[in-house]
């Protein structure tokens, strides 16, 4: 996981949840339940990186600092923005 730092989370099953599937793409042959027992030590944990990923705890701090900037760029202030923006634009 530090290696790849984040690690994709994909709903979507055919075959294998997709962070299986990436993790056996990238490793080969691993003990299966090796990410469900790294998520209940804490050992990664889940966050918004564009997309829902797994990441390793070492880096939580540093996606913990770009959520809070990112739900400041993207929240209300801006929603209210655009708004304005484009009602400026029908008129």
């Amino acid at each position: 996981m530090a290696r790849m730092a984040l690690l994709q989370i994909d709903t979507i099953q055919v075959v294998a949840r997709s962070p299986y599937l990436v993790l056996f793409s990238r490793l080969g042959q691993y003990p299966r339940a090796w990410l469900d027992d790294a998520l209940a030590k804490a050992e990664v944990f889940e966050t918004w990186a564009h997309e829902a990923c797994f990441a390793p705890i070492d880096d939580l701090l540093l996606h913990r600092a770009y959520n809070q900037a990112t739900r400041r760029h993207w929240g209300l202030p801006h929603a209210q923005h655009i708004h304005a923006h484009q009602r400026a634009q029908l008129n």
